[in-house]
C-alpha cells in the first residue's frame, strides 16, 4: 500500500529494510520538513511502482525483480549503502530531481535521467552491466568511473572533488551546449 509520514511523526529505521513489493502502484510521502531516513529501501516485484510524492531520504536504495522507483520532480538522498538498479528494473527520474548518492551506483537495469542532477557526495564507484546515461553530474567528494565501460552525460559535468576515470569513456551527448568542469581530474576518453 501507500506510505505517508505525517509532519509530526518520526520514522525509526532500525537495522531492517523498508520493502515495497505490492505488485501495484504505491506512493511514498514524507510531510516532515527534514526528511526521515527510511533505512535500506527495497522496491521489488513485477508491477511494483513506487512513486514519490515528496522528497525522500534513505540509507540505501535497491530496485529489483522488475520493480520501478519513480522520483518525479522530488529529490532523493541516498546514504553510504548506495544505489542499485538490478536487471529488468527501473529507476525513473523523469523530471528535474536531484539524486544525491553518498555510496556506490550499480546499474544493471534502466535509469531514466530526466533533466535533473545526480550528485555524488561520498566515495562512490559506478558499476553494473548497463550503460548509465546521466543528465547533469556533480562530484563533491570522490567518484570512480565504470571500469573499461562507457557512461553518457547529456547535461553538465561539475567536479568539485576527485574523479578517477578507471579506464572509462564518457560520452557527452547533449542536444545543447554542455559545461564541463574537470576540477583537475583527468578523463580517460571523451566522446
Amino acid at each position: 500500500g501507500n506510505v505517508t509520514i505525517a509532519s509530526i511523526a518520526t520514522w525509526t529505521k532500525g537495522t531492517k529494510t523498508t520493502t515495497f513489493d505490492g505488485a501495484a502502484a504505491q506512493s511514498f510521502t514524507d510531510n516532515n520538513a527534514s526528511k526521515q531516513d527510511l533505512g535500506l529501501v527495497i522496491v521489488s516485484g513485477v508491477g511494483t511502482n513506487v512513486s514519490l510524492q515528496t522528497a525522500a531520504s534513505m540509507t540505501g536504495l535497491t530496485v529489483q525483480t522488475n520493480g520501478t522507483f519513480t522520483t518525479g520532480n522530488n529529490n532523493v538522498t541516498v546514504g553510504a549503502s548506495g544505489l542499485t538498479v538490478s536487471a529488468s528494473s527501473t529507476l525513473d527520474a523523469t523530471g528535474t530531481p536531484t539524486i544525491t548518492d553518498a555510496g556506490n551506483w550499480a546499474n544493471s537495469g534502466t535509469f531514466t535521467a530526466g533533466t535533473g542532477t545526480v550528485t555524488f557526495n561520498g566515495t562512490s564507484t559506478i558499476s553494473g552491466s548497463s550503460t548509465t546515461s546521466f543528465n547533469n553530474v556533480s562530484i563533491t567528494n570522490a567518484l570512480t568511473g565504470p571500469s573499461l565501460a562507457n557512461m553518457n552525460v547529456a547535461g553538465d559535468w561539475t567536479n568539485a572533488g576527485t574523479f578517477t576515470h578507471n579506464s572509462s569513456t564518457i560520452t557527452f551527448n547533449g542536444s545543447a551546449a554542455q559545461s564541463v568542469t574537470r576540477g583537475g581530474s583527468a578523463f580517460n576518453e571523451v566522446v
